[in-house]
């Protein structure tokens, strides 16, 4: 989305958000009824990352266009 206005980036990040906090949600969820050994902590911090990156250049101070 790089030439892309900020509504459009900020509603690209909510749905990356609204979508990575059910789904974090249930892998821990469903890590606790499974048992040890304790995964969901694995895709919780690489995706974290990815959200981040995502803020980072899409709205945050990586962003390069000023609307």
């Amino acid at each position: 989305m790089l030439h892309a206005t900020k509504s459009a980036r900020r509603r690209g990040f909510q749905i990356h958000a609204f979508v990575f906090v059910p789904s974090i949600i249930f892998l821990a969820v469903l890590n606790f009824i499974l048992g040890a050994p304790y995964w969901f902590e694995w895709p919780l911090l690489g995706w974290s990352l990815g959200l981040l990156t995502h803020w980072w250049f899409a709205l945050g101070p990586g962003s390069l266009q000023t609307d």
